[in-house]
C-alpha cells in the first residue's frame, strides 16, 4: 500500500484565485452565491434570486441610487426610459421596507409626480445617477437635445429640468461623464467628464446648487471612468482614448486650479477605483466587451475599441502603496480566447458600491469551465489577505451563454438588485425575501497535486461537514481529475439535521490531479471538506 495523505479544508476566506494549483489551502477557483467572509470557517448560502421588477421590459431600468423620498424616509430609485421613447428618462422607486406595497419584498415599483422626462431626442445616459443630499436632488445626464446635467426631485414636487449655467451644460457632442459622488469633507457633489471633440478630462463641482468647472486645463488624450474620495483628495481613474497605453489615477486636492498628481496604474482599462479598508484599489480590464460607456439606448459609447488583441481576457486588481507606486495583488484570466471568440466575453461595467467593508462590482467572465456573472466583491479577510468572491448571480441563462449585458446594481441590507439584459430582454433580478435557496451555491476547489503532478494517486474517501442540515437542505459533492472537463458526482446528502457525510464507493483511481465541486441548495451551510489519497507512485523510475 502506498502512502496515505489526508487533506482538510475548513477555512474558505482566501477567496477566488487564478492559479489552479495555488498552495494556499483556503483559496478556491470558484465561490459563487456563498458568503465566505462573514464566518471564514463556513460557506453560508445567499438567498435565491427572483424577478425584481414586474414591468422590467417597459421600465428598462439601468441604474439605481438611494434618495430621500419624504422628509423622513429614503427609497431605492431606478432610472429607465419612458415607454415608447428610448431617449427620455423615467424614474420609479420602491421603499426600503418589507411587508408593504412597492418595497423590497415584491417586484412592484411606483412613481412620484414629475417622474417622466419630456421633449425630443434627449438621449438619456445612465452612468451618472446619484443623489446630492444637500440639494435633495438626483442628477443624471442627457447626451442629445439639451445636452448636460439634469436634475430630478425624488419627492416629485419639482419638475425635471436641465441645470443652469455653462458649467453644467455642454454644446458639443459625444460627452462622456462618470458617476457622481459627494466628498465628505466639503459636502460638494463632483463628477468627471470628457468632451470627445476636444479629448480632455475635466471636473465639474456642484456646491449647494452652484456648478463650476474648477480646472483651467483638461487632461488631453484620456477619458474618465471612476471617481472616489481618497482622504482629502478626489481620485479620478482615466484611460487613454486610443486604447493603447497605461491607465492613470489623478489626485486632486479639490482646491487647486489643476490636478496635483498623476499616478501610472499600469496596463488595462482602469474601470473601477475605490478606497477599501483604507487602501486605494483599482480594477482594470484587458480584452472583453467594454460596457462601461455603452449602456445608453443610442447616446455616447466607450471611446476605446471594444476588444484588445490579447489571447485571453484579464481582470487585474492593483493597490496604491504610495510614492506613485502601484502593486498588483490579483489577476483573474478568462477561459475564453478572444481570437476564437466565445460565449463568455468578459464584461466589467463601472458600477460599484462599498458594503460590509468590501468593494462590490459587476463582472461576467468565463472561469473554471463556465460563465460566471453578477455581483462580485473584493476586500480583506480576517487574516488580512485580499479575497475575491462571486456573491450574487443574476441566474440568467442568456447572460451565461453570451447573449446579454450587465448594467448596474445596488445592495440594500440583505437585498441585492441587478439590472441587466439577457437575450434581448431587459431585466431586474432581486434577492428573494424569504428563506428561499432553490439555486445552487457553488464551491469549486483548486487542483490538488498531492505529492506532485508526476505521481499517481487513488482517492480513498471523502467527507463533507455541514451545519445541521435544514429540511430542504441538499449537498452534492463531485470531482474532476486531470484533463477532464465534466464533473462526476460522488454523493448527494439530504439527511435532516445531519452534520456530515462520507463516501468511499465509485471514487477515481490512478489520477495525477483532482478538484472538487460542492453544490448547496435549501440553505445547507458547509463547514469542511476533507479527503484521503493514496500515492501509488507509478513513475517509470
Amino acid at each position: 500500500m502506498g502512502k496515505i495523505i489526508e487533506t482538510r479544508i475548513d477555512n474558505f476566506a482566501g477567496g477566488i484565485v487564478n492559479d489552479s494549483r495555488n498552495r494556499r489551502v483556503n483559496v478556491a477557483r470558484v465561490i459563487s452565491n456563498f458568503n465566505a467572509i462573514r464566518n471564514s470557517r463556513k460557506l453560508t448560502p445567499y438567498r435565491s434570486t427572483e424577478q425584481g421588477n414586474s414591468d422590467e421590459q417597459t421600465d428598462r431600468q439601468r441604474n439605481f441610487c438611494i434618495a430621500r423620498s419624504t422628509a423622513t424616509a429614503y427609497s431605492v430609485y431606478g432610472i429607465g426610459i419612458v415607454d415608447g421613447d428610448s431617449t427620455l428618462a423615467e424614474f420609479r422607486f420602491k421603499a426600503i421596507t418589507q411587508g408593504s406595497a412597492n418595497d423590497l419584498d415584491d417586484a412592484a415599483w411606483t412613481e412620484t409626480a414629475n417622474y417622466q422626462q419630456s421633449g425630443v431626442d434627449r438621449q438619456v445616459e445612465y452612468n451618472l445617477f446619484a443623489y446630492y443630499p444637500r440639494m435633495a436632488l438626483t442628477y443624471f445626464f442627457n447626451n442629445g437635445n439639451q445636452r448636460g446635467i439634469w436634475k430630478y426631485d425624488p419627492s416629485g414636487s419639482v419638475a425635471m429640468a436641465i441645470e443652469g449655467g455653462a458649467a453644467a451644460t455642454f454644446a458639443v457632442s459625444q460627452t462622456v461623464v462618470t458617476q457622481g459622488m459627494v466628498h465628505s469633507l466639503d459636502d460638494v457633489f463632483y463628477v468627471a467628464y470628457m468632451d470627445s471633440n476636444s479629448g480632455g478630462v475635466k471636473i465639474l463641482k456642484n456646491n449647494a446648487g452652484t456648478w463650476t468647472s474648477p480646472w483651467t486645463n483638461a487632461i488631453n488624450g484620456y477619458f474618465p471612468l471612476s471617481i472616489c474620495e481618497y482622504g482629502t483628495f478626489l481620485a479620478i481613474a482615466i484611460a487613454p482614448i486610443s486604447g493603447v497605453g497605461n491607465s492613470k489615477v489623478v489626485l486632486w486636492d479639490r482646491v487647486s486650479a489643476s490636478w496635483n498628481e498623476i499616478i501610472d496604474w499600469g496596463d488595462g482599462q482602469l474601470t473601477i477605483l475605490e478606497v477599501v479598508d483604507g487602501e486605494l484599489i483599482g480594477i482594470s480590464q484587458k480584452g472583453g466587451s467594454k460596457t462601461s460607456f455603452s449602456i445608453g439606448e443610442g447616446g455616447s459609447t466607450n471611446p476605446t475599441s471594444n476588444t484588445s488583441k490579447i489571447l485571453r481576457d484579464r481582470i487585474i486588481f492593483r493597490q496604491y502603496i504610495g510614492s506613485r507606486s502601484v502593486k498588483q495583488f490579483l489577476e483573474i484570466e478568462s477561459d475564453v480566447s478572444l481570437i476564437g471568440g466565445g460565449a463568455g466575453t468578459t464584461q466589467l461595467p463601472i458600477a460599484k458600491q462599498i458594503a460590509n467593508n468590501r468593494l462590490h462590482f459587476l463582472m461576467l467572465i468565463e472561469l473554471n469551465g463556465a460563465v460566471r456573472d453578477g455581483i462580485w466583491s473584493i476586500g480583506r479577510n480576517e487574516a488580512g489577505e485580499w479575497s475575491l468572491i462571486n456573491d450574487y448571480t443574476t441566474q440568467s441563462a442568456a447572460l451565461t451563454t453570451g447573449s446579454g449585458l450587465l448594467y448596474s446594481f445596488i445592495i440594500v441590507g440583505d437585498f441585492a438588485l441587478i439590472a441587466y439584459q439577457g437575450g434581448g430582454a431587459f431585466q431586474v433580478s432581486k434577492t428573494a425575501e424569504g428563506a428561499t435557496y432553490t439555486t445552487n451555491s457553488t464551491y469549486e476547489t483548486k487542483r490538488f497535486i498531492t505529492g506532485g503532478s508526476g505521481v499517481k494517486k487513488n482517492l480513498i474517501g471523502t467527507t463533507v461537514e455541514t451545519e445541521f442540515l435544514p429540511t430542504a437542505g441538499q449537498v452534492v459533492l463531485a470531482y474532476r481529475v486531470d484533463q477532464n472537463t465534466a464533473w462526476t458526482t460522488i454523493d448527494t446528502y439530504t439527511t435532516d439535521n445531519g452534520i456530515s457525510f462520507s463516501s468511499v464507493a465509485g471514487l477515481p483511481k490512478d489520477y495525477k490531479e483532482i478538484e472538487f465541486q460542492i453544490l448547496s441548495t435549501g440553505g445547507a451551510e458547509i463547514t469542511a471538506l476533507s479527503f484521503q489519497e493514496e500515492i501509488t507512485d507509478k513513475r517509470p523510475y
